[in-house]
């Protein structure tokens, strides 16, 4: 597989479990909450930092560890196409 494959593959896959990603309610763990709107609504309102901490708790524990290994890579090759624009724009303006 290509770099360019491999980021976009990752770049989807982390969108994916970021954007399908549900954690129990606080105040009823048998009702799910996905970000958009649940969560981003109760963060930009709730004034309970237990209700607050709850949500963070759970979103990270939802997607950060299947982020985790991903976002390492992704890093890496958004890093190399950094470096390799530089280069090329470097090269460019000394002609």
């Amino acid at each position: 597989m290509s770099l360019v494959n491999r980021y976009n593959k990752i770049t989807n896959d982390m969108e994916k479990i970021y954007s399908t990603a549900k954690v129990p309610s606080y105040k009823d763990k048998s009702k799910k909450l996905s970000l958009d709107p649940g969560i981003t609504k109760i963060l930009a309102e709730s004034r309970d930092p237990k209700e607050l901490e709850y949500y963070w708790e759970q979103w990270r524990a939802q997607t950060g560890a299947k982020f985790r290994d991903m976002y390492k890579e992704y890093v890496d090759y958004t890093n190399k196409a950094a470096r390799y624009e530089y280069f090329k724009i470097k090269n460019l303006t000394t002609l």
